[in-house]
C-alpha cells in the first residue's frame, strides 16, 4: 500500500519544480519539472509512485487534483513625466497580455484631468481574470509629474517698460509679458512683479518670477530720471487785491502726483513788484530731483473805493476874518450847522 497524493496548488506562472515540495515521500512528476502548470483554475497533473522496493511493488502512476490561483499583476508604468504645454497628459500603464485597465489621476484625493504643472497620484482598476486578481488601488512610488514650462529671454518678452520720472516714491510699470508658444501670459497666475532700484534717481529693474505652469525669469531695466517740471507744475494763483503790504499768495508745485518742496525740490525767482499793481511772473527752476523750468503770473489788482471806510467827523467852528484900513478884525462865529 502508499499513501495517495492529495490536491496540488499553484500559482499561475510556476512551473511543476516549483511544486515538489507538495509531494508525499516516494511520489513524483511524470511530466518534467520545466512543465508550467498552465492557466488558472482547476484541473489536473499526473504524478508517478515509484516504491522503494520495485522487487516486491509496482509503481503507480495517477492524476491528482491541480489548482492554480491567480497572481497579482505586475503594473508597469512608463512616460510618466511630460512638461506643460496645455494639453491633457497621461501615463502609460501597462499589466499583462489582454489586461483591461482604468487610470484616473487624483491631487488632494480629487480626480482631476492632468493639464497643469503639478504631481498626479495614480489610481488604476485592473480586471481579475483566472490568471491575475482584480487590483484595485494607488500606485505607490510613481506618479505622474507634470513639468513647468521653462520661459527665458529666447522664448518670451516683457513689454511695456519705459523710463520714469523721479516722484520720491516706488516707480512701477504696466507691462504684458507674452510667450512665444502661450501668448499673453496672467499676472499673479503666471508670474509675479517685484522691482529692484525702483525709487531713487538712476536704473531701476522689472523682474517678472515665473510661477504655475511656467518656470523661470524675465528682467528688463529702465531709467528714473530727475522728475520734469513744467509750467503745467504750477498751480495758477488768483490775482491778488491792492493792500498796500507784500501781497500773499500759495504757490504750489505738483509733478506726478507729488507736492514739491520750496528750496528743497525747486528755487523761485520773481519779476515785478509784489506790492503794488501790476502783473508779477515767478519763474520755478527744479533742483535736486527735478529739473525743468515752469513760469506763472499774477496781477496785483486795485483796491476799490467803494468798499473803503472812513471815520467820523466832529462839527466845527467856522472862523471868517475881515481886515479894513485900519486893520480892524472882526470875528464871526456859527456852526457847521450854520453853512448847510
Amino acid at each position: 500500500t502508499y499513501a495517495e497524493q492529495p490536491t496540488i496548488t499553484a500559482k499561475y506562472g510556476q512551473t511543476l519544480n516549483d511544486l515538489t515540495g507538495q509531494l508525499l515521500p516516494g511520489w513524483s512528476f511524470t511530466a518534467s519539472l520545466d512543465t508550467s502548470v498552465g492557466e488558472g483554475g482547476e484541473s489536473s497533473v499526473e504524478v508517478t509512485f515509484t516504491p522503494s522496493d520495485t522487487v516486491n511493488y509496482i509503481t503507480v502512476t495517477t492524476n491528482v487534483t491541480l489548482i492554480v490561483e491567480a497572481i497579482d499583476p505586475t503594473i508597469k508604468v512608463e512616460d510618466s513625466v511630460h512638461t506643460y504645454d496645455n494639453t491633457e497628459k497621461e501615463a502609460i500603464v501597462s499589466a499583462f497580455e489582454g489586461a483591461e485597465i482604468t487610470v484616473v489621476y487624483k491631487q488632494n484625493g480629487e480626480v482631476v484631468t492632468p493639464v497643469n504643472a503639478g504631481t498626479y497620484d495614480i489610481y488604476v482598476t485592473i480586471t481579475g481574470t483566472n490568471n491575475y486578481k482584480e487590483v484595485t488601488e494607488q500606485l505607490q512610488g510613481t506618479q505622474l509629474v507634470i513639468n513647468p514650462y521653462s520661459i527665458d529671454d529666447t522664448n518670451a518678452s516683457i513689454e511695456g517698460v519705459e523710463d520714469k520720472y523721479y516722484t520720491g516714491s516706488e516707480i512701477t510699470q504696466t507691462i504684458t509679458v507674452t510667450s512665444i508658444d502661450f501668448g499673453v501670459l496672467v499676472d499673479g497666475t503666471d508670474y509675479e512683479v517685484t522691482y529692484s532700484d525702483n525709487t531713487e534717481l538712476g536704473t531701476a529693474t522689472v523682474i517678472v518670477t515665473m510661477k504655475g505652469n511656467f518656470t523661470g525669469v524675465l528682467t528688463e531695466t529702465f531709467e528714473i530720471n530727475e522728475g520734469m517740471i513744467t509750467s503745467e507744475s504750477i498751480t495758477p494763483i488768483d490775482d491778488v487785491v491792492y493792500t498796500g503790504h507784500e501781497a500773499v499768495y500759495d504757490l504750489v508745485v505738483t509733478v506726478s502726483g507729488v507736492v514739491l518742496t520750496k528750496d528743497t525740490d525747486y528755487t523761485v525767482s520773481i519779476e515785478g513788484n509784489t506790492v503794488n499793481v501790476g502783473t508779477v511772473t515767478i519763474t520755478v527752476t527744479g533742483s535736486g530731483n527735478y529739473s525743468g523750468t515752469g513760469v506763472v503770473s499774477f496781477d496785483i489788482t486795485q483796491a476799490s473805493i467803494s468798499s473803503a471806510e472812513f471815520d467820523s467827523i466832529n462839527d466845527q467852528t467856522y472862523v471868517d476874518l475881515f481886515v479894513n484900513d485900519n486893520f480892524k478884525i472882526k470875528h464871526y462865529a456859527r456852526t457847521t450847522e450854520d453853512l448847510k
